[in-house]
């Protein structure tokens, strides 16, 4: 193996000496012999520097090797469940990786707790450490925010500190983000809103004891389908702050909150901070001394529960003013029907395409989209047009449905329409462009 890779492993900004580290771990368990079972094992990693990853040993030690990046490795560990693994040592560097946490999925392994970097990074820049980790991390499915939050509660920084963490790092939820603009006096930005709604898909977490604090509303699938972070932005740039106040229900909660009975520690315990610190004691998680801090200031499930539902609302009325300003129905409309007739009106303008269109030969039958001069149809068919779905009427829907389906194909041949039909399986716009060429390859002067 090239040394000059194995070298550019252990070169890092925070100044540790990972090559030292790494024979010291590794000396710790694990055998430094590749076995059978790990070579025959699938590599589920990511770094978007190199293309392809293995295992390789050298000089008594193992490493993750691709063709431009190299990563140290500890020792092959037998697991119960009978597969061979290696813990992989990542020190983030903001760039996303995709690495798995579970055994079962692949060979390498990387575990937030077994990291031996953390401990010896300069307190100084454990906050950048941070900022690195969430950015690299954050798209994989075993992270959460609470992953982010025990990072940063392990640290001997301030609340301010935290909080502007967490703030900085997308890890606020709604909730938290209206109790930093009602106590701390704090201005939301669009950027806020954006990030407190799980646009960009952080999963969310917290601790049990916390349950009904964890809630972060999000728009639904197809609203993200549809709409962008920066049509989201745009959108809500020419919002005043008042505006903003009255989505977050700012105004509902100062007059729900005790405020009278506010105590030092109450933005601690909202944003989780320092909570391990404050409550544990003699092996014991002192939870229910928490919840009555919480509840003494009439934060508590009950609260939520209202806050939320209002919230959902004005996320509700937020989607669908942003669908109606795009061209789309509503939320619990059929928007992909949209999507198609959209993208034949864009690419067959000259032609008079209709949405919705029931020629008179159909009788009480509907196309989703019709171009009239080339009599041609074009039908979206979701899951209910191949198997049964309960809000569609079950087995007996799906037998009526697959009737008009057959008469309206019969309907076509007898009347020379050519019928093009996308199934919800589909790639959507691969299809739609396969169409669009099937119909100019037949009509020459288009």
């Amino acid at each position: 193996m090239d040394s000059n890779i194995i070298n550019l492993c252990y070169q890092n900004h925070f100044g540790i000496d990972i090559a030292s580290l790494h024979r010291h771990e590794f000396s710790k368990n694990g055998s430094a012999k590749l076995t059978a079972n790990i070579k025959d094992r699938e590599i589920i990693f990511d770094d978007n520097i190199s293309s392809c990853f293995n295992l390789q040993e050298h000089d008594g030690l193992i490493y993750l090797v691709g063709e431009k990046s190299c990563y140290p490795c500890g020792g092959v560990i037998n697991s119960h469940l009978g597969v061979d693994w290696v813990p992989i040592y990542i020190l983030p560097t903001g760039e996303k990786i995709t690495v798995q946490n579970d055994i079962r999925n692949s060979s390498c392994i990387y575990m937030m707790y077994n990291d031996p970097f953390y401990e010896k990074i300069n307190k100084n820049l454990r906050q950048l450490y941070i900022d690195k980790y969430i950015r690299s991390f954050c798209r994989n499915e075993w992270f959460s925010t609470s992953n982010a939050r025990l990072l940063i509660d392990t640290n001997d920084f301030d609340f301010n500190q935290k909080y502007n963490i967490i703030r900085k790092n997308v890890l606020m939820t709604p909730f938290e983000l209206s109790i930093s603009a009602l106590l701390l006096r704090e201005n939301i930005t669009k950027y806020d809103i954006v990030n407190s709604l799980n646009f960009g898909g952080i999963k969310n977490g917290t601790f049990e004891f916390l349950e009904f604090l964890r809630q972060r509303p999000k728009f639904v699938k197809s609203t993200k389908e549809i709409i962008n972070s920066e049509y989201f932005l745009q959108f809500v740039d020419e919002w005043s702050q008042q505006d903003i106040f009255n989505f977050y229900e700012i105004s509902f909660l100062h007059n729900e909150l005790f405020l009278e009975n506010i105590y030092d520690e109450l933005l601690s315990d909202v944003f989780q901070v320092d909570i391990y610190r404050r409550y544990y004691k003699n092996y014991h998680f002192d939870s229910d001394r928490l919840i009555n801090n919480l509840n003494s200031v009439n934060i508590n499930e009950q609260l939520l529960k209202q806050y939320y539902k209002r919230l959902k609302n004005n996320i509700r009325k937020l989607e669908n003013s942003m669908r109606l300003n795009k061209g789309f129905d509503v939320v619990g409309s059929f928007y992909k029907e949209k999507i198609v007739y959209n993208f034949f009106i864009d690419n067959f303008n000259s032609y008079n395409v209709l949405r919705n269109y029931s020629p008179d030969w159909l009788g009480r039958q509907r196309f989703d989209v019709y171009i009239k001069e080339l009599n041609i149809a074009i039908e979206y068919n979701g899951k209910q047009h191949y198997e049964p779905i309960d809000f569609f009427g079950g087995n007996m829907g799906f037998e009526n449905t697959k009737k008009l389906d057959d008469l309206k194909l019969k309907l076509c041949l007898k009347n020379n329409c050519t019928l093009y039909t996308i199934a919800y399986y589909d790639d959507l716009m691969t299809k739609l462009n396969e169409i669009k060429f099937c119909i100019i390859k037949n009509i020459p002067h288009i």
